[in-house]
C-alpha cells in the first residue's frame, strides 16, 4: 500500500511542474524585461491651470500660485553602468528625482545627462550598486503589424505593472505632445496610463521596439510608441556628448543594410588614434573594449570611461578575416591641465552695469604645425561640432573692426561690450543645441560672446575654436544645473542675443 504522504509528494512536484508550465509567452517575455525598467518619481510645481489638465495628484492652489504634485513614470535601463532613457515630458520640471528598479533598489542621486525636445527623450545616469541589467534592443524593420507586443511601466504608481496588446500600425504621424513631433511611430492598442511614459514597449522575446510616449484623449486603445531605432539613435547621441568630452577616436561608423547586426567603419580621420591602430574603411566592427558590437550605440557605450591613457582594444572583420587592433587615446595631444581652460573668466570691470565690458580672454596656447598638432585641431572641431551642431572660422580683431567699424562698442541688455574679434559660423547642423527655431544659430553669424544666464562668473569671451572648445567640454555641466545660456553675436550688422536652453 502507499501511504498519504507518498501520494502527497508527487501531486506537490506534479503542481510546481504545472505551475512552470503555464509561463505563456507574455510571461517569459516579461521575465526577461521587467528587470531593465525602473521607476521615476519626483516633485514638479503647477499652477491651477496646469493642475487641471495634470493627472497628477496635489490639491488645486490659489489663481497665481504653484503647488507641488508627485510626478511618476518610468525608464529604461541602456547599460549596465547606470544610464537610463526615459521620456523628456516625464521628467521636464521634475525635482528630488528618485529611481527605483525592479528589484527595489532605490536612488536618489540623479544625474540629468542631456534631453532632447523634439524626439521628447532624455538620458538619466545613476551610480548603481551593482551591474544593471540593460534592455535588449529589438530592430524597427523586424516589427509587423498584429504583432504581440506588451507595454511594461508603473502606471499610476504600481510599479512593473505589464500591459498585453497588439502593434495596430506602423509609421504614423504624430504630433499630440506639446514640442514633439514624429513623422514615424508605433501604434498599438496595449494599455497605456500616466506613469507609462518612458516605459519599454517589448515583443515577445522581451525586446524593446519602442518607448511608450502617448495616448489619445479623445479615442480608446490608441497608443504611441518612439520606435526603437530613432530611440538608439538618439541615445547614441546623448552618450557621444558625454564620452566626447575625454576621448575622440576619428571613426565614422554607420549601421549595414545587408549585413544583419553590423557596424561598418565609414571612414577613418588621418592621424587619429583609430588611424594609428590600422582601422580602415569598410571594416566590420565586431568588439569594441570586450564589448560585442551590433550598434553604433553599442560602440559608443564601449568608449564610456575611457580615458586618454588607455588603449582600446577593437576587433574588426576585413576580407572575411577577423584581426584585432589597439587604439591608444593618448594619441589625442592633451593640453595640461592649467592649459585646458584656456579662456578667461570676464567679469565686469566695475560694479556698474553700464561699464560691464568684458576682459579680453586670455591667449590660447600655441601648437606646432606638426601632424599630431594638426590631428588635435581636426579633434576640437569635431567635438565642437558634435556638442554644439556648428563649424567656425576664426575673425581677428583687425578683420572684425574693419567689417564693424561702427561696432567697436556693442550694448547689449545692461552691459557695454567691447568685442576683440569673434568666431564666423561656417555651417549649422539640424537638431543641434544651437539650432533650435527661435534661438538658433544662423550661418555667417559672428559669435563673440557666451553667457551662463544668472552666473557673473561665467562670462565668456568667444574668439577662437579654443574657446568654444571649452564651452563644449562645459557643457553638461550647464545642462544638470538647467541653465539657460545667452549667446552675443552679430547678424548682418546687428548685434542680437540669443536665449539657448542647455540641452
Amino acid at each position: 500500500m502507499f501511504s498519504i504522504a507518498a501520494l502527497l509528494l508527487p501531486a506537490a512536484c506534479l503542481r510546481g511542474e504545472s505551475i512552470a508550465s503555464k509561463k505563456n509567452a507574455y510571461a517569459l517575455a516579461y521575465d526577461i524585461a521587467v528587470q531593465s525598467v525602473v521607476s521615476i518619481r519626483g516633485e514638479k510645481h503647477l499652477d491651477a491651470a496646469e493642475l487641471q489638465k495634470s493627472p497628477l495628484k496635489g490639491k488645486v492652489p490659489e489663481k497665481d500660485k504653484h503647488e507641488s504634485v508627485t510626478g511618476m513614470g518610468s525608464g529604461v535601463i541602456v547599460d549596465e553602468r547606470g544610464y537610463i532613457v526615459t521620456n523628456y515630458h516625464v521628467v521636464k520640471g521634475l525635482q528630488k528625482i528618485q529611481v527605483t528598479t525592479f528589484d527595489e533598489k532605490l536612488y536618489h542621486e540623479v544625474e540629468f545627462v542631456s534631453y532632447d525636445p523634439k524626439t521628447d527623450l532624455a538620458l538619466l545616469k545613476v551610480e548603481p550598486i551593482s551591474p544593471m541589467v540593460p534592455i535588449r534592443f529589438g530592430k524597427i524593420d523586424e516589427v509587423y503589424v498584429c504583432e504581440d507586443v506588451m507595454a511594461i511601466g508603473n502606471p499610476f504608481g504600481y510599479s512593473g505593472a505589464a500591459a498585453r496588446g497588439i502593434v495596430s500600425g506602423l509609421n504614423r504621424p504624430l504630433t499630440s505632445l506639446e514640442t514633439a513631433s514624429y513623422d514615424s511611430v508605433i501604434q498599438t492598442d496595449a494599455a497605456i496610463n500616466p506613469g507609462n511614459s518612458g516605459g519599454p514597449l517589448v515583443n515577445l522575446d522581451g525586446e524593446m521596439i519602442g518607448i511608450n510616449a502617448a495616448v489619445r484623449d479623445d479615442a480608446q486603445n490608441i497608443a504611441f510608441a518612439i520606435p526603437v531605432d530613432m530611440v538608439a539613435s538618439v541615445i547614441d547621441k546623448m552618450m557621444r556628448i558625454s564620452v566626447a568630452k575625454m576621448t575622440h577616436h576619428g571613426l565614422t561608423l554607420e549601421e549595414s543594410d545587408s549585413i544583419k547586426d553590423a557596424v561598418v567603419v565609414a571612414s577613418v580621420e588621418p592621424n587619429s588614434p583609430a588611424a594609428q591602430a590600422g582601422v580602415q574603411a569598410g571594416d566590420i566592427l565586431v568588439q569594441s573594449n570586450n564589448l560585442p558590437i551590433h550598434s553604433c550605440l553599442d560602440f559608443t557605450r564601449s568608449m564610456i570611461g575611457v580615458s586618454l591613457s588607455d588603449c582600446v582594444e577593437v576587433v574588426v572583420q576585413r576580407n572575411n578575416v577577423s584581426e584585432t587592433l589597439e587604439m591608444a587615446m593618448s594619441q589625442l595631444s592633451q593640453p595640461a591641465s592649467g592649459q585646458e581652460m584656456n579662456v578667461a573668466v570676464n567679469r565686469p570691470v566695475t560694479s556698474t552695469v553700464e561699464d560691464g565690458s568684458f576682459q579680453p580672454a586670455s591667449a590660447s596656447p600655441s601648437y606646432s604645425q606638426n601632424a599630431e598638432s594638426e590631428y588635435y585641431r581636426s579633434s576640437k572641431e569635431a567635438i565642437v561640432a558634435d556638442v554644439l551642431g556648428i563649424t567656425i572660422e576664426p575673425v581677428s580683431a583687425e578683420e572684425y573692426h574693419a567689417l564693424y567699424p561702427d561696432l567697436n562698442v556693442v550694448s547689449m541688455e545692461s552691459y557695454k561690450i567691447m568685442p576683440s574679434g569673434g568666431v564666423r559660423v561656417t555651417s549649422v547642423q539640424k537638431d543641434t543645441v544651437f539650432s533650435a527655431g527661435k534661438s538658433s544659430i544662423h550661418q555667417g553669424d559672428l559669435i563673440f560672446g557666451f553667457v551662463v544666464t544668472g552666473s557673473e562668473e561665467n562670462r565668456w569671451e568667444i574668439t577662437s575654436l579654443d574657446n568654444l572648445y571649452f564651452i563644449a567640454r562645459k557643457w553638461n555641466d550647464f545642462v544638470q544645473a538647467g541653465s539657460t545660456a545667452k549667446i552675443y553675436l552679430i547678424r548682418n550688422g546687428v548685434p542680437y542675443f540669443l536665449d539657448i536652453p542647455a540641452r
